[in-house]
């Protein structure tokens, strides 16, 4: 299960944030996206210094991607709040 909380998503590296679980997340929010129509901008991926952020990154930018969804990629570790 897939679990989120104020902050995001809550899991554990290995146990539940699984690449499987990344790759469904992003896939329903890509679809989302394409189905509202919110997708005219893109979107804007980055990352932290945290453990397989980067990878993680990548993978949620290849879904959007195949969505034919326009991905502004910050390819270096950036804060958060810059992400937002």
């Amino acid at each position: 299960m897939i679990r989120f909380g104020t902050g995001g998503w809550r899991a554990i590296i290995g146990d539940d944030f699984i690449k499987e679980n990344i790759i469904r997340v992003a896939d329903a929010l890509a679809w989302k996206m394409t189905h509202e129509r919110s997708v005219s901008q893109g979107i804007v991926i980055g990352y932290d210094k945290r453990f397989l952020s980067d990878k993680a990154s990548r993978w949620v930018a290849e879904v959007f991607a195949a969505y034919g969804i326009k991905v502004h990629f910050i390819g270096k570790v950036t804060p958060t709040p810059v992400v937002m």
